[in-house]
């Protein structure tokens, strides 16, 4: 009789040692799962980035360019009422203008081509291709509207918006623009359109 307890308990021991190995494995390989998906990931991750990257160095490889940045239109002063073009090229020329008056001579500055090259690169790089092309916040009042345009052998494509400077990244790219073309000059220029446009209404 004890000889079949001892038996039966080997046999449950045997049981239990089986389920808790299935166990162990059963998790392992969950464990192992996880691992792969998580590489998996990170993998897809990496290639989109470099292909991403791949496709930055293409477009910033362009050899002809123009950077329009385009303020005003909106609420205030006459300088701000009145859209405004700033237009950089890949020789590094800088042009001031109002597209709706022709009376108001374009004013034209000067960078170097490397400065202008960097720019263009520094606004790719920074996010340009990535943002919306409608970033206007209709909820806002009392704001203009802006735009940053891009013209090049391989694309062409216009961001911007009513209050489109509460977007952050945006923001950030106007102000890459403003620090190279000079708040002055910009300032300068502002107060021509004022002058010009207080004499045409006398």
């Amino acid at each position: 009789m004890q000889h079949l307890i001892d038996s039966s308990k080997k046999i449950s021991d045997i049981i239990v040692l089986g389920d808790r190995m299935k166990r162990k494995q059963a998790i392992g390989i969950g464990c192992l799962i996880i691992i792969l998906v998580l590489i998996s990931g990170i993998l897809i991750i990496k290639h989109n980035r470099n292909k991403e990257l791949k496709e930055q160095e293409k477009i910033i490889a362009t050899s002809k360019f123009e950077i329009i940045y385009t303020y005003g239109g909106g609420f205030g002063t006459i300088a701000h009422t009145v859209t405004k073009e700033v237009t950089i090229d890949q020789d590094g020329n800088i042009t001031f203008r109002v597209p709706s008056y022709e009376d108001i001579e374009p004013v034209k500055y000067k960078m170097s081509k490397s400065q202008a090259k960097a720019l263009y690169s520094i606004l790719i790089s920074r996010g340009f291709m990535n943002l919306p092309e409608d970033l206007s916040q209709n909820d806002v009042t009392d704001a203009g509207s802006s735009f940053i345009e891009i013209k090049s052998d391989n694309f062409e494509r216009k961001i911007g918006g009513y209050a489109a400077f509460i977007n952050k990244k945006y923001s950030r790219l106007t102000q890459e623009i403003i620090k190279d073309v000079g708040q002055k000059r910009i300032s300068d220029f502002n107060e021509i359109v004022i002058q010009k446009l207080e004499k045409s209404d006398c």
